[in-house]
């Protein structure tokens, strides 16, 4: 677990990760992502098996912030599930100025089953980004991670207790759940490139300099202060 951190001023993202059943919560993510791109303030890639992350209740502020004078060609977000990241849980957490160039306050490039749940947006272009993978390209590295000797056995009896029958993951990306979120003053939800297959639903828009009154959103959990 990563608990009550305070991560800022640096060059690349705060937190680089990998495996499963990990906790970040509580952290306040400042001022990161200066110098180098295509990151997030968490960044973690390229195993769909990574499974049970769970993101909750953390601050992203200024990430990649336009100051540093570096050039942003790809992107930098708060939060970046890169080449197939699957089965994370981000809830409750406010991104607030973490979008930059392609990228929203989340990216999720290809992956599937991931949930950004109950989070406050707050100047940021877009609060979710998508990177869509065709499928040829996710069968291309799917199968190599679950049939590779290094790999554990993801179709096992203690894996599917666990997290499920993952062979799901085979069948199509992107499949993602946005769900009860508040983004305000932002240009979309969304950077449209979702096709579809990303589940919207239950999210608020709200224009710029809107107060934030939770009595007047129905379904939503406050955060905490």
């Amino acid at each position: 677990s990563v608990l009550r951190n305070y991560f800022h001023d640096l060059p690349s993202s705060s937190i680089s990760m990998g495996g499963n059943d990990h906790l970040i919560a509580s952290n306040i993510t400042a001022r990161v992502v200066l110098e180098s791109e295509d990151q997030g303030g968490i960044d973690t890639f390229g195993n769909p098996f990574y499974q049970g992350n769970r993101v909750i209740h953390n601050v992203w502020r200024d990430i990649g912030c336009v100051s540093s004078g570096f050039a942003v060609n790809f992107g930098k977000a708060g939060v970046r599930l890169d080449d197939q990241i699957s089965g994370f849980y981000i809830y409750g957490n406010r991104f607030d100025n973490c979008s930059r160039g392609k990228f929203g306050g989340v990216q999720i490039h290809g992956g599937r089953d991931n949930d950004v749940v109950n989070n406050v947006f707050t100047r940021c272009k877009w609060a979710v980004s998508f990177s869509p993978w065709p499928m040829n390209r996710w069968h291309q590295f799917w199968y190599p991670k679950c049939k590779s000797p290094e790999s554990v056995n993801v179709f096992s009896d203690i894996w599917k207790k666990r997290y499920g029958d993952l062979m799901r993951l085979k069948d199509m990306p992107n499949v993602n759940r946005i769900t009860r979120n508040v983004v305000i003053g932002a240009e979309a939800l969304t950077n449209g490139r979702c096709k579809g297959e990303a589940v919207l639903t239950g999210n608020f828009e709200l224009p710029a300099g809107v107060p934030l009154d939770y009595s007047k959103l129905p379904g939503f959990d406050p955060l905490p202060p």
